[in-house]
């Protein structure tokens, strides 16, 4: 009976070791979640999480790409993406997203 309780002790530790190792390391490295995110949005669809909806192309055909706009930082590869809408009468939101490892001033 005692070797049975030192067995689900060294479990329960090691149980905890690894909850623990893995929370450190999604709130100490953007690796592990940049590369999830990455594989969400893969273009390539070889390695997407998620599959496209079907209404995708239909969507894609109606929105305006200017890929691989440079602009100007202290810093290498800056280039942004711009979506916008082909037709469009009114002003309409903007969705701004940042998707860095570091954030300069």
């Amino acid at each position: 009976m005692k070797w049975l309780k030192r067995i689900l002790i060294s479990l329960l530790i090691l149980l905890v070791i690894i909850i623990v190792s893995g929370f450190l390391i999604v709130q100490l490295t953007p690796k592990p979640v940049s590369l999830l995110v990455r594989k969400q949005f893969d273009s390539s669809q070889q390695t997407q999480v998620y599959t496209r909806p079907d209404f995708f192309e239909e969507s894609e055909e109606t929105v305006s790409i200017e890929s691989d706009i440079k602009y100007p930082s202290e810093n290498k590869n800056n280039n942004m993406d711009v979506y916008v809408p082909k037709e469009i009468d009114q002003s309409a939101p903007i969705l701004f997203w940042m998707d860095s490892v570091k954030y300069f001033v």
